[in-house]
C-alpha cells in the first residue's frame, strides 16, 4: 500500500514547512520610513498599514523582528499623541470646553494608571514581606574568555 502524501496545512504562512511558495518579502526602508510617517500624521497601525497596501500582519512581523522598528513606531505613536495633546491644550486654552474635558479625562486615566501600578508594586512586596530581591544574573557567552 502506497504512502499517502500529507497535504499542506492552508492555515500556515508562505514559505513555511508544508506551505508551497517564497516567504513573505520584508519591507523595505523606504515603505517603514512612509509607514512611520502615515503614524506620525495621526494614523493608527492598520490604517496606516491599509493605506500603504500591506497586511497588519505584516508590519506586526516587521515590528517582531525588529528592534529599531518597533522603537520607531512606539516614537511615532508617542508624538502622535503628544501633538494631539497639544493642540488640545490650545484649544483648552481658547476657551474651548469639550478640549478641557479632554485635558481632564486624560489626566484621570494617567493618575489611575499610576495608582493601579503603586498597588500593584505595594502587592507584590508584601507577597515578599522579608524585602529579600533574588537577582539571577546569567552568563554572557560573548563576555566569556575563551579557556587556554
Amino acid at each position: 500500500m502506497a504512502k499517502k502524501k500529507p497535504t499542506p496545512n492552508p492555515k500556515a504562512k508562505a514559505g513555511a514547512p508544508g506551505r508551497p511558495g517564497p516567504p513573505p518579502r520584508r519591507l523595505t526602508d523606504e515603505e517603514r520610513t512612509k509607514f512611520i510617517g502615515y503614524l506620525r500624521l495621526g494614523l493608527g497601525v492598520r490604517m496606516a498599514a491599509s493605506k500603504m497596501g500591506v497586511s497588519w500582519e505584516r508590519i506586526d512581523r516587521e515590528r517582531k523582528e525588529s528592534v529599531g522598528f518597533a522603537a520607531a513606531v512606539s516614537a511615532a505613536k508617542a508624538e502622535c499623541i503628544e501633538n494631539l495633546v497639544a493642540l488640545r491644550y490650545s484649544q483648552a486654552i481658547g476657551g474651548d470646553g469639550r478640549a478641557l474635558e479632554f485635558l481632564i479625562a486624560r489626566a484621570d486615566r494617567a493618575r489611575q494608571f499610576a495608582e493601579e501600578m503603586r498597588l500593584r508594586r505595594a502587592a507584590q512586596q508584601q507577597a515578599h514581606p522579608t524585602g529579600v530581591t533574588i537577582k539571577v544574573e546569567y552568563p554572557n557567552p560573548e563576555a566569556a574568555e575563551p579557556a587556554p
